[in-house]
């Protein structure tokens, strides 16, 4: 049963963390002004949704 469920793994798969051995990752590149404005809006809009929820849980008493 054990060897079905776990067929799928093999020791290759995770060569490179039992060697021992670390290897440097390149750096991810820049994200782009469109991107940046993107996350910009949406954690704008997360912190308002959030605050328009806490003062819902003060008004019902929930908090």
């Amino acid at each position: 049963m054990i060897e079905q469920h776990y067929s799928h793994v093999k020791p290759e798969m995770f060569a490179d963390a039992l060697s021992g051995v670390t290897f440097d990752k390149e750096e991810p590149k820049a994200l782009s002004k469109k991107t940046l404005h993107r996350r910009a809006k949406t954690a704008e809009r997360d912190e308002k949704r959030f605050k328009e929820w806490v003062e819902e849980y003060k008004r019902r008493g929930c908090i």
